[in-house]
């Protein structure tokens, strides 16, 4: 877990304990829409899953096989009678090969090393393995920004900088043939607060 900035540890920790983040993001229409999306797919697929920044596992309801969670937040693992894997995606703790999917929703924004996280989904994934997620994708925002929300201090968490950005169709492809994978899927999810959901294969 060397290569995530210590920082970033302490704000997700600190955000995980205080921010009530599935509340306030799927309590939205546009979370509710974002939500019941990813349910038709994930109810469509079979296999073992790795959710990678999984917060409070809000969408292994909807998996019907084996799931593993992970995130860098510690508190959120804990919850849900269930208990994932404390882990940093740019060093994930198995072996090569050993999940059929993955999935990354909202998390490659938040990145430092977008492609080196992707190169290790890669090597996780087994032979025509698809990793799959959303991101935002408002073409009027920068695809690398340091974000702060000071809204975040109304629940007692510290104001912190952190990576985020908005990143179009022709950046997920890049990512995908930078780390390895095929791009086979790059479409708008709702119109009014842009997100794209992607999907890579490895081949």
């Amino acid at each position: 877990m060397t290569n995530t900035e210590k920082g970033d540890f302490t704000f997700y920790n600190e955000l995980a304990r205080k921010y009530p983040e599935s509340k306030v993001v799927y309590g939205g229409i546009s979370g509710k829409i974002r939500l019941e999306f990813f349910k038709t797919i994930l109810e469509s697929l079979n296999g073992y899953l790795l959710d990678v920044g999984c917060n409070d596992y809000v969408y292994r309801q909807f998996w019907r096989g084996d799931y593993v969670g992970i995130d860098i937040a510690r508190k959120v693992l804990l919850c849900e009678g269930y208990e994932g894997v404390w882990s940093d995606a740019l060093m994930l703790p198995f072996k090569d090969e050993s999940f059929n999917y993955v999935l990354m929703s909202e998390v490659l924004e938040h990145l430092w090393k977008r492609v080196e996280a992707l190169k290790e989904v890669y090597r996780v994934l087994k032979h025509s393995g698809e990793v799959f997620g959303s991101v935002p994708s408002n073409p009027k925002a920068k695809i690398w920004t340091v974000a702060y929300m000071p809204e975040l201090m109304k629940w007692g968490v510290k104001p912190y900088f952190y990576v985020h950005g908005h990143l179009p169709t022709w950046y997920l492809k890049n990512l995908a043939d930078l780390s390895g994978f095929r791009m086979i899927e790059a479409k708008p999810i709702i119109s009014s607060e842009p997100h794209t959901f992607f999907r890579f294969k490895k081949e």
